[in-house]
């Protein structure tokens, strides 16, 4: 099955797709039935079950909802990455009538603006719940944290989107654990696994996204195709060398703020990454820049490596850098800033 990550398309960070509230599904959740349009959709959920009563959107600091749509986004890129400490869980797959859902064993932690959620379980949509541009995903992954496992009062849920494209061998795994195909089925257990791996685009997978044009895929099982043409081998290159250039950008400065941290000092690394014109992503930015066509002349990046997908792969390349940062710097006591 040939399914690949969008990317982090919800504003291109995981911190993003975070939706934190009161608690709308509980106790019959299971029992009662639910649409996505028509006289059970979400304007009439808090009508299907007392527990629903969120949904109605009368309490105090409700501000959307849930199902939204993406649109006319502008990125923040001061936002920090995501806590979350993920641990291993069993395959332990269960179908509840409207998605297909893994328990997760009570160890994987997530803080968040001051509060500790642990993660409960993880279900898929398909179509996805949520909308980008008005335009819905083929499947959509949702982390499910609570802050209390028994007593619940609130919940985070960390959501990320599918398109249809490369092999993904997280969803491989369920799916050849077998998946229960409806709600009266036994649970299905396997292996363990880490939704760590769902979450996570490693710079050797995202090189199957700089050289995405051609059909003749690289030899020994390496991502990506043989360019079919000249325009799009020298666009996948500079694409290569530029993303190659702002992952080493991006490591000297997580070098330069451990150096200045251990000297008892502050140091902005989010401005050393993204802000200013010395910054890795605006000379990152403005390389992609030159790759678009000038007017009157035919664009040599193929459709796969237009401006969006560039900006995504610099994104990837920083979340990479981002979670191995705290196991290269894995000794000490002082976490840093």
């Amino acid at each position: 099955m040939r399914i690949g990550t969008s990317r982090w398309r919800l504003l291109r960070t995981l911190t993003a797709a975070l939706t934190v509230g009161a608690l709308a599904f509980a106790g019959s959740a299971r029992a009662a039935d639910f649409e996505y349009s028509g006289d059970k959709g979400p304007g009439f959920w808090a009508d299907q079950d007392p527990a629903w009563k969120a949904c109605a959107g009368t309490a105090d600091g409700f501000q959307k909802q849930s199902p939204v749509d993406i649109s006319l986004v502008r990125i923040n890129r001061r936002l920090r990455k995501l806590d979350l400490t993920l641990l291993e869980t069993p395959i332990n797959l269960l179908n509840d009538g409207h998605v297909i859902e893994n328990e997760y064993e009570p160890d994987s932690k997530l803080a968040f603006d001051g509060v500790t959620y642990t993660l409960a379980q993880f279900h898929f949509h398909t179509l996805s719940e949520h909308t980008v541009g008005g335009k819905r995903g083929v499947m959509e992954l949702h982390a499910v944290f609570k802050d209390d496992l028994v007593h619940t009062t609130k919940v985070a849920v960390v959501g990320m989107i599918y398109n249809i494209g490369r092999e993904n061998p997280f969803l491989q795994e369920l799916i050849d654990a077998g998946l229960p195909e409806k709600s009266t089925s036994p649970h299905v257990h396997g292996n363990p696994i880490n939704l760590a791996d769902a979450l996570t685009n490693t710079l050797e997978t995202e090189a199957g996204n700089v050289y995405c044009a051609g059909a003749s895929r690289f030899g020994d099982d390496d991502p990506g195709f043989v360019p079919p043409d000249k325009d799009s081998g020298k666009c996948e290159d500079a694409v290569n060398k530029a993303v190659s250039t702002f992952a080493g950008c991006v490591g000297k400065c997580e070098v330069k703020q451990a150096d200045v941290e251990f000297k008892g000092k502050t140091f902005d690394k989010n401005a050393c990454e993204n802000l200013g014109k010395s910054a890795c992503r605006t000379k990152y930015d403005a390389a992609s820049v030159k790759l678009e066509p000038k007017p009157g002349k035919h664009a040599t990046c193929p459709a796969c490596l237009d401006m969006t997908a560039r900006g995504n792969l610099a994104d990837a390349a920083e979340n990479f850098l981002e979670q191995q940062q705290g196991q290269i710097y894995c000794v000490g006591t002082v976490p840093l800033q």
